[in-house]
């Protein structure tokens, strides 16, 4: 096994042929072309934590365990706010919309303002329904980022806040993140649930000290991090992408990163948004019966490549979003 982890690591520098997007590798999908450490690997946990820890928009406590799809965000009491100035992006590939068809369709355009065109059925799944009015936004995102580099080189807080004008900006804030995927590229090698997930949840504490810093953000902000989806629907596998490697201990190790998001949730009164039950069964073994996840009433892939999601993946990150910050379960 660890002679595969070590060839995966090699190797993973050049996923982006396998992938089909640009530099990115497992689960962010943005790796740098000279990566090791730097290489993506957003791959998404198993959703399957303790339900006393998370709680969906309607206050239900429902994991993922019998894979029907359910999904379980952790909201804190009084986090859900009532109106917003803007909405913040913060993260890797995926808030930088790698996979959608378009800025408008990627996750983040959507929760905003709903493309009425393509999705009718969602008229009013986005922000400017929810608060009565047009909701703007600023995106910092950065393809390819690991929690390091967003607080560190990146300067994703810092820059947020020149966007904004500096301080104090008026007006509440809310702010999205998809952030770790890139992080667990680097413990693929070693103990995945070790170091590098220490690391990563203190620079995960360093971006929500600096976003609930009253003196930049005095009108407050409402921070949601989404987990990180798992594109092998349990399995450790997908066909054509990674090499053909099955690793399952990283589908494993991320339920432990998925846990400790939620503990750094419940401990700074951040929101964690569950893409890892919801997409189970919507990955690149979607097609497959006999997988646990399979989903018999919608058997739909949500993938544009390997790791990125499509217009209908960011469709779904929309709405895993939009319950957690409107409050509201959406069908």
């Amino acid at each position: 096994m660890r002679h595969s982890l070590l060839l995966f690591a090699i190797l993973l520098a050049s996923l982006c042929v396998a992938c089909g997007g640009d530099d990115d590798s497992v689960a962010d999908g943005d790796a740098d072309a000279d990566a090791d450490a730097d290489a993506d690997a957003d791959t998404d946990a198993d959703a399957d934590t303790d339900a006393d820890s998370d709680t969906d928009a309607d206050g239900d406590a429902d994991g993922d365990a019998d894979g029907d799809g359910d999904h379980a965000s952790y909201v804190p009491d009084g986090l859900a706010p009532e109106g917003a100035a803007r909405l913040a992006v913060i993260g890797d590939s995926i808030s930088a919309g790698q996979g959608a068809s378009n800025d408008a369709h990627a996750y983040f355009g959507q929760l905003a303002e709903n493309d009425d065109a393509m999705w009718p059925e969602a008229a009013e799944w986005d922000l400017s329904s929810a608060f009565g009015a047009e909701v703007p936004v600023v995106n910092v995102a950065v393809g390819g980022a690991t929690t390091d580099s967003m607080v560190g080189g990146d300067r994703q807080p810092e820059r947020l806040l020149e966007e904004l004008g500096g301080a104090p900006v008026a007006g509440h804030t809310i702010v999205v993140v998809t952030i770790g995927g890139n992080d667990v590229q680097r413990a693929l090698i070693g103990d995945p649930t070790g170091r590098v997930l220490d690391d990563a949840i203190d620079n995960i504490r360093t971006l929500v000290e600096l976003l609930q810093d009253p003196e930049s953000y005095p009108d407050g902000v409402s921070i949601y991090v989404m987990d990180v989806y798992d594109p092998s629907d349990g399995t450790g596998h997908v066909d054509g992408c990674f090499f053909n490697l099955t690793i399952p201990e990283i589908v494993e190790a991320l339920d432990v990163w998925r846990e400790r998001y939620v503990e750094l949730g419940t401990e700074m009164g951040f929101g964690v948004v569950d893409a890892l039950g919801h997409f189970h069964g919507h990955g690149h073994n979607f097609d497959d019966p006999e997988n646990p996840y399979h989903d018999e009433d919608d058997p739909t892939g949500w993938f544009d490549d390997c790791v990125h999601p499509n217009d209908r993946g960011h469709h779904e990150i929309r709405r895993l979003f939009l319950e957690a910050i409107a409050g509201v379960a959406v069908e």
